[in-house]
């Protein structure tokens, strides 16, 4: 007899469930920082995520803001029925919750001509869109448009002839996390746009033991000036996971975002810069790099 689906299954995203929630997210269709197996294992503890299996796919629960996902996978086509996710949602509903998916592709909602006769559907917030970019372009900055970033990084380089690149690791971690800390600390907006992400570097050090993490610190004479980390979402997308450099230090974060480049190109093809978070100066930094297209996927939210 088939398992039902029920909110008692999720299980929460220790150690040991490492390897299974890498089996498929590895091969998924996904593009969204959502589906890193780094950032969910590194905001575990604030977003309170839970994940099971039901019909061979990976259902993931944000039960902090009470929001489900889900993974495709591209070798298997498996896309979802309208009436697979509508009975997992009415599961969710019976037990108080939402029932409430995101992150969903138009092309599962294109797969099924059913879908509207279960949910609403309506486009993610803008502020959640994600930022896309093709790697390539991202190392060698090619084109007039990009050249006030070659001549910061020219000018970076200039001023600090002894800048050293070196990988991160777990042994290093403590360079960048207290880089990350400075920067906190001298943060002018509201602090409470940090707070997920101040919270999910208690768990980085794990990441780079177990989960793909993968980064670089620039350091001269000793002083860490900036840092950045990626991890992998698919074979073929990545997404850059924490970026920062010592504030004052002008050119640094266009130093250590075209240096993590420069080595991804080997790893991946697009590189996904995350999102926003309806901050304009945030939103101007990430358009000035061009990104290929914006990341705006749907939300289902069940009719009854």
């Amino acid at each position: 007899m088939e398992r039902k689906f029920s909110p008692d299954f999720f299980q929460d995203i220790t150690p040991e469930s490492i390897d299974l929630l890498r089996s498929f997210l590895i091969n998924s269709k996904e593009e969204s920082c959502e589906f890193s197996l780094t950032n969910l294992y590194a905001w575990k503890d604030f977003c309170k995520t839970k994940f099971q299996i039901y019909h061979d796919r990976l259902y993931i629960w944000f039960s902090d803001v009470d929001l489900l996902i889900f993974t495709t996978d591209r070798n298997k086509n498996n896309e979802p029925s309208a009436k697979e996710l509508y009975t997992v949602s009415q599961a969710m509903k019976k037990a108080g919750y939402k029932g409430v998916f995101y992150q969903v592709r138009k092309e599962t909602i294109e797969n099924d001509p059913f879908f509207p006769e279960f949910f609403h559907i309506e486009l993610c917030k803008e502020d959640t869109a994600e930022y896309i970019y093709d790697i390539k372009k991202l190392s060698h900055l090619p084109g007039q448009i990009l050249a006030k970033k070659r001549n910061l990084i020219h000018q970076f380089k200039r001023d600090h002839a002894d800048i050293k690149i070196e990988l991160l690791t777990e042994k290093n971690w403590h360079k960048a996390k207290l880089l990350a800390e400075k920067w906190y600390a001298s943060y002018p907006g509201n602090k409470e746009d940090l707070e997920g992400e101040i919270a999910s570097l208690a768990n980085m050090e794990e990441c780079f033991r177990s989960t793909g993490l993968f980064g670089i610190l620039a350091e001269e004479n000793g002083e860490t000036l900036a840092f950045a980390t990626a991890a992998f979402i698919t074979e073929k997308i990545w997404t850059e996971t924490l970026e920062k450099a010592l504030p004052g230090q002008k050119g640094a974060a266009q130093f250590i975002n075209n240096e993590l480049a420069k080595i991804l190109e080997e790893k991946c093809i697009c590189l996904n810069r995350e999102q926003d978070l309806g901050l304009p100066g945030l939103r101007q930094a990430k358009l000035s790099y061009l990104p290929e297209y914006l990341l705006r996927n749907y939300v289902l939210t069940p009719i009854k």
